[in-house]
């Protein structure tokens, strides 16, 4: 069965990445940068997994993972990250 994914991130090449690593195994994807888009897009396509680039724009990717902890406790998630974090990854964590 297909998942559906949310993929948040900033870097264009690796959003392009992760997006046909997905579609090659058969699942949906959708793209967004923005947390604000990614709220609407999960609610409107009961979506299954986001991944979520840690290193989105100011703090969109902690309004998000809040978000998913909040209005969907279910929501699988992988958080990406170009280069090591140990304050975001830490936050991460925490949602």
């Amino acid at each position: 069965m297909a998942n559906r994914v949310l993929i948040l991130h900033s870097d264009e090449k690796s959003a392009h990445s992760l997006a046909e690593f997905f579609s090659k195994h058969g699942d949906n994807v959708w793209r967004t940068t923005t947390a604000t888009q990614a709220i609407s897009l999960i609610k409107a396509n009961n979506l299954d997994l986001v991944v979520i680039d840690l290193h989105s724009p100011g703090n969109d990717w902690l309004t998000l993972m809040t978000t998913l902890r909040q209005e969907f406790p279910g929501m699988r998630v992988i958080a990406t990250n170009k280069y090591p974090d140990v304050r975001r990854e830490f936050l991460a964590k925490e949602q």
